[in-house]
């Protein structure tokens, strides 16, 4: 696989943007994400931030979500893959990966 150096937080954002728009199906997308990861806990929670933090994305106020599943090698390669083909083709991925 070609090495890509990519903006992870940007393009979370941009699909948080563009894919999300009414409801709340991000929700849905964490709760089966951490069952597709084979979870059996998820957490949330909300932080004011970590003034002394580096990226300037942790000083800032934020929800985050946890979960106990593995996120393996593969879990990444698939998101990276999803990020260059495209989310509207993710199924193609069952095949690459």
């Amino acid at each position: 696989m070609a090495s890509y150096k990519v903006n992870l937080i940007g393009e979370i954002r941009t699909l948080l943007r563009d894919r999300y728009k009414e409801g709340f199906p991000i929700i849905k997308e964490i709760v089966q994400n951490a069952d597709d990861s084979g979870a059996t806990k998820l957490s949330f929670g909300w932080t004011s931030g970590l003034p002394t933090a580096k990226h300037p994305l942790l000083q800032r106020p934020a929800l985050f979500f946890l979960n106990n599943g593995e996120f393996t090698r593969s879990n990444q390669q698939s998101f990276l893959l999803a990020w260059m083909i495209g989310l509207d083709k993710k199924p193609l991925l069952a095949n690459l990966v």
